[in-house]
């Protein structure tokens, strides 16, 4: 039996092709492709609990060495350590001396080195006419004098003092040799240090020749 078109078939089949395409359209809209189109509660709950942490990976090769750094400036200077001193001392005053003999002072045993080298001598005249004393200071080649004139009262005592710098290539020795006019005595009081040498280490020694100005 052939069957005729009518107004009630063409109504169904339009209705029919407009539900499936609305679906279609409906399903293409609500497409979820983002995480931020879902509820973070919602979100929470289907993320997975945490794993173990793994054990530790194996260490990984060395890598190859760099290249040497560029070297830093010399550092300032610090400062000076503590030098050594070397010194020698009159235990007591000498006997009256005759005028125009010599009393001694050694200071022995100085290490090789170089040296700033001071003496002192304290001089009691005994005589009572005017005079001087005079004082010679030896380091190797190296000598200093030094006079002073001595009082017509036995009661003043004068000082004689010498200086020197000096280089000694093995160790060495240091004479203080002195003398007076008249009578007298190589003085020290008991504690103090009237007549004595003293001997300082130094790094260098720079000499010099000059001229009167």
């Amino acid at each position: 039996m052939r069957r005729h078109l009518t107004y009630a078939n063409v109504a169904a089949t339009l209705a029919l092709v407009f539900a499936m395409t609305g679906g279609a359209l409906a399903a293409n809209h609500y497409l979820i492709n983002s995480t931020k189109q879902i509820n973070p509660k919602v979100l929470k709950k289907l993320r997975g609990a945490r794993g173990r942490t793994g054990a530790p990976g194996a260490p990984g090769a060395h890598g190859a060495a760099g290249a040497p750094g560029t070297p830093g400036g010399t550092g300032r200077e610090g400062p000076r350590g503590p030098s050594d001193v070397y010194e020698v001392r009159l235990a007591e005053s000498s006997a009256e001396a005759a005028a125009s003999s010599y009393k001694s002072l050694t200071l022995a045993g100085l290490p090789a080195g170089t040296y700033s080298i001071t003496a002192k001598a304290t001089i009691w005249p005994q005589g009572l006419s005017p005079g001087s004393a005079t004082c010679v200071l030896e380091a190797g080649a190296d000598t200093d004098a030094s006079w002073t004139p001595t009082s017509t009262s036995n009661t003043f005592y004068v000082t004689v003092v010498t200086e020197l710098s000096h280089t000694f290539a093995a160790a060495g020795s240091v004479v203080m040799r002195c003398t007076a006019q008249n009578k007298w005595i190589l003085y020290e009081a008991p504690g103090e240090a009237d007549t004595r040498i003293v001997a300082v280490p130094v790094e260098t020694r720079h000499g010099s020749v000059g001229s009167a100005g």
